[in-house]
């Protein structure tokens, strides 16, 4: 029987309260609750709290952005080249924020993350200047009457 499980037991076979890791509690569920609270109640005299808890972690960020790219990748090879950009910046703004707000988190798999996506980008810019520009009507194909 493993350490935590028996210091389990023995605290209810005590009537003692588990301790808060064998409860499901980490640390990190700690300080999402203390910022929770911080930000979502009443503090002196009915005034809220001055301090905003960030609504995402920057590993949701990341994986975000990373979806995203994935998607950028996707539309590029269906040759969708403005659609593949517009995603590649929005992850790249996301890859930026984290730099921004967490700049200590990961950096060398952001910093290459965002030069695999600032490559992309550049490849897609390249391959839509080089496709024809779409007219609308196939070439050769005569207009309608009164529409000269």
């Amino acid at each position: 029987m493993n350490a935590r499980l028996s210091l389990t037991l023995c605290s209810l076979a005590f009537g003692l309260a588990a301790p808060a890791w064998a409860q499901g509690v980490t640390p990190r569920t700690l300080q999402r609750a203390a910022m929770q609270q911080a930000g979502g109640g009443l503090a002196g005299g009915g005034q809220q709290a001055a301090a905003k808890p960030r609504a995402e972690d920057p590993e949701q960020i990341y994986l975000t952005a990373y979806r995203l790219n994935l998607e950028s990748e996707q539309l590029a090879a269906a040759q969708r080249y403005n659609a593949a950009i517009r995603k590649g910046l929005e992850a790249e703004r996301k890859l930026a924020s984290i730099v921004r707000d967490y700049p200590a988190w990961q950096k060398n798999m952001v910093a290459t993350r965002r030069r695999l996506i600032a490559e992309n980008i550049a490849r897609y810019r390249s391959k839509a200047a080089e496709a024809p520009i779409p007219t609308g009507r196939e070439p050769g194909r005569l207009l309608p009457k009164g529409d000269t």
